[in-house]
């Protein structure tokens, strides 16, 4: 069962998405071990969304509590 503060979704992939998201996981368990695609995804977007505040100068609460 998901956390609290933990959203479970669900999806349509195009089928280059999954072909990809595959060999990102394939890559994964050769250099890195066995991970889970949902671990993959979080990543993604983990790094989007630091992309994304860069990008447009946006600071957050966490980037606040970094700096202290």
């Amino acid at each position: 069962m998901a956390k609290d503060k933990e959203k479970q979704i669900a999806f349509y992939m195009t089928q280059r998405s999954a072909k990809e998201l595959d060999e990102i996981q394939d890559l994964f368990n050769e250099h890195e071990g066995r991970v889970t695609k949902a671990y993959i995804l979080n990543q993604a977007i983990y790094k989007y969304y630091e992309y994304i505040k860069e990008f447009y100068g946006i600071k957050d609460e966490r980037d606040d509590e970094q700096n202290k």
